[in-house]
């Protein structure tokens, strides 16, 4: 977790605030966040975000949205030889990833904090698969949600 400034006194966040928090991102509630170098973790004994900051604010306050799929390229899963039935198991529809990522811009829109709680799927680190350069991956357009091995 980073926090670049704290302008405005956001943090910590106050457990009996009147702020309405949204927590957006696939990982928001994902248990499977343990990463390749994790042999001996169990996703079961993972707190998600939403586990965390349901235990910490006012859950009347709070609004979780996946917004979008950790990772939207089913051509990844094949370079990195996984069977194609488990990118169409990770990767949402066309229909589905627009309604995850409309509801996520409305509940930023009511929002007076937004957390965000993105990250690299497993198989974008470990050995052999380090990233050169340190950032979020992006979809610049739909070819991303289909494979062309389909």
């Amino acid at each position: 977790m980073v926090l670049l400034k704290n302008e405005r006194h956001l943090l910590p966040l106050n457990r009996s605030g009147h702020r309405r928090v949204a927590l957006i991102g696939p990982y928001a509630d994902e248990s499977k966040m343990l990463g390749l170098w994790a042999i001996h973790g169990y996703p079961k004994d993972t707190i998600t975000f939403k586990h965390g900051l349901s235990e910490y604010l006012d859950t009347s306050r709070l609004t979780v949205e996946k917004g979008t799929d950790i990772i939207r390229d089913a051509d990844f899963f094949a370079e990195s030889g996984r069977p194609e039935d488990q990118a169409s198991g990770q990767i949402s529809d066309s229909a589905t990833e627009k309604k995850h990522h409309d509801s996520a811009v409305a509940a930023a829109k009511r929002a007076d904090i937004i957390i965000f709680a993105g990250g690299e799927h497993t198989l974008q680190s470990g050995e052999a698969g380090s990233r050169t350069k340190l950032r979020l991956p992006m979809i610049t357009s739909n070819a991303c949600l289909t494979s062309s091995r389909r």
